[in-house]
């Protein structure tokens, strides 16, 4: 079997769908070449998440490019309804119709002549199924406004591509600054089934605004254009009138009934090739009454994404599919496959359903608990001073937010400054816990040595202490025989003075009472008196200088013994000092390590309070989880009873319009 190719899948000379197809990777473009030819066979998970993110991709980067700041004429419509051509005829584009052969049949379409001075600006398609992924924008320069051929509604492109498209629409209306709708609705739609086109065109709207009332408020800015109208009837000429009266209200409600009155204020009919009546639009009038319709100005929060049911099933899907990828990932700690699947979801977001912003947050959670988890453990280590496991887990952290960095959509949607701020706190916090354990450990060391410094100190003041007692003893002693050696020397000196004057007052008696002596005698006796005197007097001075010399030296010792008293008590006051300083010393470390244990439990505190936060949040996030799944059980009922009405009320209405068209056929005989 050959190889299916893009070009089995795409029309003929689609230069704009093709150079968009050039856009997309390699195994994209295969996978969407064989989904578009081969429609029944659907794609794998992986698959489906590539075509739908690369399509999302080409459809944001070209709404940015395009549509950013200006108006967006929006052109809506089921396939078939005649969008293309459409916008290339108010484009400015010469149309014909020529005969094509369609499915092997010879057709008459409607093209772009080859001799148009514009040419087509947008590929017309001939099936009966859209062929774009990613919606057309053109630059209308006429219209101050760049005009979007909107993918058709309701067809069978295929899940993928359908969901990729109304993301794309929406990323569009999300940049421009304000949007006018035109819907093409074809006119044998309007006779098919009863009016089965006022239906579809009605629900459609419905789904683009979310509600009736929103819908009527902006009828103004919604231009219903009606195309393929046949330029006859069987009364004659086709006009305006006949095109609306050919919209019936039967079977719709009031509000519904209300907004159709609404659209017809402003509904117009056109023919591609100029063919029509006065009540029939050219391109140039066509154009400006798009110009001149006020655009709506906050489209990104008016419009909603149009999604078939089965399209819906397939996005609730896929998006689940990611959220398990996301946790399957963190789980297994392949964190750059979760940052991928994560930033997939933030590209589906742009699809504003519930489903989508239900699971993205959750799995936004889920990477923020386990980053939360990771923060907390390190600082755990920190507090227990296991500082070198702590500084593990916050460069392991560092690694696990480069996979988050690098995906730009997840980066978007995570506080990622905000945790690089936490782990920059944990290093400097690791940094100073480390210090503080260096400061601990030298603390500790020098405690050591003060203890034994304090002890060598206490024994050098026992010592001194005791030499100092022992000096004043001294001292005191020295002082005592100081005394008794005066008082000694005194009483000697008195014994000798004593003596000594005795005996001079013998020899003077002798001399004196010796006046019968001889001269020779008295000589004699004076000599020795002469002596005695001079022997007295000598005797007194070496006494004296020798008491002298005793009380010198022991004046001397006394002046010694002071001084080193003296010396012992300055030793010991500085001694005291010092030992008081060193007290000081380890009372103000003391208090410095207590405070840091006070702290540290403070931190320990903390932690086991973000811990316990943390369980909290995830046992709410549990029930969150919970109530969501029951909501979204909850809106599935809804949506299937809601399905199943509609089902219902079609089926009456096309009961009630068969009974009519047996009664108008019993009645034309009577007639």
């Amino acid at each position: 079997m050959a190889p299916l190719r893009i070009v089995d899948a795409l029309p003929d000379n689609d230069e704009a769908q093709r150079a968009l197809f050039a856009k997309l990777p390699k195994d994209v473009q295969a996978i969407i070449g064989k989904g578009l030819a081969n429609r029944t066979v659907p794609l794998s998970e992986d698959d489906s998440l590539a075509v739908l993110t690369a399509c999302i991709g080409i459809g944001v980067g070209r709404a940015e490019e395009k549509a950013l700041g200006k108006t967006a004429v929006m052109v809506v419509g089921n396939t078939g309804a005649g969008k293309s051509t459409f916008v290339n005829y108010i484009m400015g584009c010469e149309l014909e119709t020529v005969n094509l052969r369609v499915k092997g049949k010879l057709t008459p379409v409607c093209m772009v002549s080859e001799t148009s001075d514009v040419k087509e600006v947008m590929s017309i398609g001939h099936r009966k199924t859209s062929h774009s992924f990613v919606p057309e924008l053109e630059e209308a320069k006429d219209m101050n406004a760049v005009v979007v051929d909107c993918p058709g509604f309701l067809d069978n492109r295929g899940a993928e591509i359908s969901i990729a498209n109304a993301a794309n629409i929406k990323a569009v209306m999300a940049r421009a600054d304000g949007v006018t709708l035109v819907a093409v609705l074809n006119y044998h739609s309007l006779e098919a089934d009863r009016g089965r086109g006022v239906r579809e065109l009605l629900d459609t709207l419905l789904s683009l605004f979310g509600s009736v009332d929103r819908a009527i408020i902006r009828a103004k800015s919604i231009l219903l254009v009606v195309s393929h109208v046949p330029l006859t009837t069987d009364y004659g000429r086709m006009d305006l009138d006949t095109v609306k009266n050919k919209f019936d209200s039967d079977g719709l409600s009031p509000k519904m009934t209300n907004l159709l009155e609404a659209l017809l204020e402003n509904v117009c009919i056109f023919h591609p090739e100029n063919k029509g009546g006065e009540s029939w639009l050219k391109a140039g009038p066509l154009a400006e009454r798009i110009k001149n319709s006020p655009p709506i100005s906050d489209p990104a929060e008016v419009f909603k994404i149009v999604l078939s049911t089965g399209d819906e099933d397939k996005l609730r899907k896929l998006v689940e599919a990611l959220f398990r990828r996301v946790q399957t990932a963190l789980e297994a700690d392949n964190y750059k496959a979760s940052a991928k699947a994560l930033s997939d979801m933030k590209r589906l977001e742009i699809v504003d359903h519930v489903a989508v912003t239900r699971l993205l947050e959750s799995a936004k959670k889920r990477v923020s608990q386990e980053f939360v988890n990771r923060i907390l453990e390190a600082q755990s280590c920190v507090v227990l001073d296991n500082v070198q496991k702590a500084a593990e887990l916050v460069a392991e952290f560092r690694e696990i937010l480069e996979p988050f960095k690098a995906e730009a959509a997840a980066s978007d949607m995570l506080d990622l400054v905000g945790l690089v701020s936490r782990a920059d706190f944990l290093d400097a916090a690791i940094a100073s816990r480390k210090e503080e354990l260096v400061r601990r450990e030298q603390q500790s060391k020098e405690s050591k040595e003060f203890a034994t410094t304090l002890e060598g100190m206490k024994r050098d003041l026992a010592v001194a202490e005791a030499h100092r007692l022992e000096s004043l003893e001294r001292e005191k002693d020295l002082k005592s025989e100081l005394a008794q050696l005066k008082s000694k020397a005194a009483v000697e000196t008195e014994s000798i003075q004593a003596e000594d004057k005795a005996r001079l007052e013998a020899l003077e008696e002798k001399l004196n009472s010796a006046s019968k002596a001889s001269d020779e005698e008295k000589k004699e006796l004076v000599a020795a008196k002469a002596e005695l005197e001079a022997k007295l007097e000598r005797q007194l001075r070496e006494r004296q200088e020798m008491e002298a010399k005793q009380a010198e030296f022991l004046s001397r010792l006394l002046k010694e013994q002071e001084t080193s008293r003296e010396e012992t008590e300055k030793t010991e006051r500085t001694m005291r000092e010092a030992i008081a300083k060193e007290k000081s010393k380890k009372e103000a470390a003391e208090a410095k390590a207590a405070e840091a244990a006070r702290l540290a439990e403070e931190v320990k505190a903390q932690a086991e309070r973000d811990r316990l936060a943390a369980e909290e949040a995830k046992k709410v996030e549990e029930a969150r989880r919970q109530a969501e799944a029951q909501r979204a059980e909850e809106e599935k009922a809804k949506r299937e009873a809601e399905e199943a009405r509609k089902a219902e009320e079609t089926a009456s209405l096309k009961k009630r319009s068969g009974k009519q068209k047996r009664k108008r056929r019993s009645e034309k005989p009577k007639k």
